[in-house]
Order: structure tokens, then sequence, then C-alpha cells
């Protein structure tokens, strides 16, 4: 059986138990003739080619890059970009906190639809809200499970779709009284695993996402300037305006009323 297809197999395992969390996200445009382009690797990485031909040496590991390809990098390897051709070589990087040693390239299935998620990933991380930063994680969901649909079943996915609906739910009641005792309720988990399994998958925990999102809705209805703070404070669920003051205040680095009065 070809390599590739084991060691993609074993990286959808690892997605599918929230060990794939990936930390950032970044398009590259390499040169011809560019001689400044080694360096050690620190995290393993998905490259997918957009444009331009070349090849990526890891070590003494060598694979041809072009549209249509995927190369899995890993940590400390010796790195060494070479653009064949006269045209640039473009791609966009996936990186992540690895410990494996996986070297490979394979071919997707459904190229088009993967490179389109991850320019729109792109986008939306250049935002820098909660909301942004929660589609992205998403598109990335879809991303992947393109990558490894030939290696994922409906039962492996049940820890990503649990976070899905936790953070949906977030979205549609964070005006309501929410604590991680009533999350954890929701979705059928103890407090400590839900908390777990939240921030393995969104790399935050779920009362902070929580908090930050009331934080972002509260900021736009104070620029939009037809509610008082009280008024703003109870539309994104907190009863007590003092609290909310202080926690937004702490959060933002500014009072509600500054916001509302610079708007």
């Amino acid at each position: 059986m070809d390599n590739s297809f084991t060691l993609l197999k074993e990286l959808a395992r690892e997605y599918a138990c929230n060990s794939i969390y990936i930390t950032n996200v970044s398009k590259f445009c390499r040169i011809p003739n560019d001689n400044h382009m080694q360096y050690l690797t620190t995290k393993g990485a998905f490259i997918f080619p957009l444009s331009g031909k070349g090849v990526i040496h890891f070590g003494d590991r060598s694979f041809v890059a072009n549209r249509g390809k995927m190369i899995h990098g890993c940590p400390g390897e010796q790195l060494e970009f070479e653009v064949l051709g006269d045209e640039p070589f473009h791609h966009i990087n996936l990186y992540y906190d690895s410990n494996n040693k996986f070297l490979f390239d394979t071919k997707l299935d459904d190229t088009e639809k993967i490179l389109d998620i991850l320019e729109a990933v792109l986008e939306l991380k250049k935002m820098k809200t909660l909301k942004a930063t929660y589609e992205a994680e998403q598109l990335l969901d879809q991303a992947f499970e393109a990558i490894f649909a030939e290696h994922l079943n409906s039962s492996v996915k049940t820890n990503q779709q649990l976070i899905k609906e936790v953070v949906a739910y977030i979205h549609n009641s964070y005006h309501k009284n929410i604590t991680l005792k009533t999350l954890a309720e929701y979705s059928g988990k103890k407090p400590d695993q839900l908390s777990y399994l939240f921030y393995q998958h969104m790399g935050i925990r779920p009362i902070n996402y929580l908090i930050q999102y009331r934080l972002e809705q509260a900021i736009e209805l104070l620029k939009d300037g037809d509610y008082t703070v009280q008024e703003v404070s109870s539309l994104v669920g907190y009863s007590d305006p003092l609290y909310f003051s202080r926690i937004f205040k702490k959060h933002v680095g500014y009072s509600p009323s500054q916001v509302k009065n610079y708007n």
C-alpha cells in the first residue's frame, strides 16, 4: 500500500481525536532564483500549492509541488524551496503543533473546493474578531473533512460536531444566563470534559469564548448609539450593569461609556 495513504489515514485519526489544532494560516509567494528560502522547521504543516511549480526539500526528501497536491511537513527538518520555471510559486500553509515525523505528498480529490475554502479562511483571519475566528474554524473543518474524506466516518466526527453545536448555542443564546454547567448540560458532557474538548477544538475555554462573544456584540450595540449602557448590559446577558462595565473594561481596555460616547 502507498505509504502516503497510511500516513494520511493516521493524520485523519489524529484529526478525529482533536489532536490537530491549526495555529496559523499563511500564504507565500516564492520567487525564482531566490536563495533565501531555507530554515529549520518547528511545526507540522500542510502545504497547498496554488500556482507555479516548485520542489520542496525536507532534508534529503524532496517533493514536486504543484496545484492539486498537498505536501505534509514535520518539525526538525531543514526546509528549502526551489522554484521551477520562470513563474512565482504560490502556496498556502496550515501550521500545527506536532511531534510526528510524517513527510509525504498526496493528490487532492477535491482541489478547487479545498483551495477556495483556504482562501476564504485567509480573508476571515484578517478580520480578527471572534465571529470571524469561529467561521474560519468551521471552514477549516470543511477543508479537513474533504482532505480526509476517505478515512473519516460519522462515528469519529462526534466531538467536532458537538463543539459546533455548543458554539451555535452560545451564538443564539448569549443574552441568557449561561454558565459552564448550562453548556455541559446542553452538550451531555461533564463540565470538565466539555471545557477540555472545547479548548482542544477552539483554542479557548467555553466561558472565555462566551465572554468574548458577548463583548463583541456589546461593542456593536454601543456603537449604534441607540441603547444605554444598562440596556446593552441586559441585551448581552449581564443582569448587573456594574459587573458588565467592570468585565468590559478589563477585556476591552475602555469603559462601555467611552465606547458609546466615542461613536
